[in-house]
């Protein structure tokens, strides 16, 4: 979690001078030749500590098609959080992302049946209350208006959520296979994208990415780190305990966007920041006890 909030971080720069499509392509591609290589050097050298990625997994035309479907919708929540960076801040659109334990109230439900608490109604007005000081207390809130950077931030909520379903895949598939399925679809549906928004000129050499080497290489790393221990987390740790530790992801986030991106948020929006952690913190406490 600490290496997908420093990651989180490391988009805005790149974003200023590289197309969203062609960054995302270039880390994912990267990602996958990453795992791409650890797998042959499973296969090859016989690693034993690579065993424990390998656990439990049961290739089957149903599953991988099930996979990679998934990883396409789940896609767009990368897509969008990215266009809410672009758009809004970084230490702004990241704090968005503990909404996702909202969107789990309201799936669970409208879907499942639960019981509509006090409790959850207290938590929603919570994460409503962050949204709104978020917004430097604009009343178009309340009227479902949000500006970009938070609009595009809600989207990556919604489509994010259907990671719900990856520790089922997880099992079947492995941590290292489905890593290596998730990062192909990301960077298949990227080149498409790019392709098909730049296809008057579609030369990626024209953007300047030899100049921010280093931002790109800092995504493919601590990005590849994040990816593969939270998919293997999901293996051995229960949900409830796997939503706390989602906690210090948007913690790091901030402090490195504030410290090494140099981002000033208002008062109300750090107010804002703080309503989010405390909504997230309140209902992973009721959904273990």
């Amino acid at each position: 979690m600490a290496s997908f909030g420093v990651s989180n971080c490391l988009w805005q720069q790149p974003l200023k001078t590289i197309p969203i499509f062609l960054l995302i392509a270039i880390r994912a591609g990267l990602n996958a030749l990453l795992f791409s290589l650890l797998i042959l050097s499973y296969k090859v050298f016989d690693i034993e500590l690579l065993d424990i990625l390998f656990t439990s997994y049961n290739f089957n035309i149903n599953t991988i098609t099930t996979a990679v479907g998934i990883c396409c919708i789940n896609y767009f929540g990368l897509y969008f959080f990215n266009k809410s960076i672009k758009h809004g801040s970084t230490g702004i659109s990241i704090p968005l992302l503990c909404l996702g334990t909202l969107i789990g109230i309201a799936i669970g439900i409208f879907l499942y049946n639960e019981e509509m608490t006090v409790v959850k109604v207290v938590i929603a007005l919570i994460f409503i209350l962050g949204v709104w000081f978020m917004e430097k207390l604009n009343n178009n809130v309340w009227k479902l208006k949000f500006s970009k950077g938070v609009g595009f931030g809600l989207l990556a909520n919604l489509f994010w959520s259907s990671g719900f379903i990856f520790p089922i895949l997880i099992q079947s598939l492995g941590v290292l296979f489905f890593s290596l399925i998730l990062e192909i679809v990301v960077c298949c549906m990227s080149i498409t994208g790019y392709l098909i928004q730049h296809r008057k000129n579609i030369n990626p050499m024209q953007y300047p990415i030899k100049q921010n080497f280093k931002w790109i290489g800092g995504l493919v790393v601590f990005g590849s780190i994040g990816v593969l221990f939270s998919q293997f987390s999901t293996l051995f740790l229960p949900i409830h305990v796997l939503g706390m530790l989602g906690i210090i992801q948007p913690i790091v986030s901030v402090i490195i966007a504030c410290i090494l991106i140099k981002e000033k948020l208002t008062l109300p929006q750090y107010i804002g920041i703080f309503l989010m952690l405390l909504g997230m913190w309140v209902s992973i406490n009721m959904s273990s006890n």
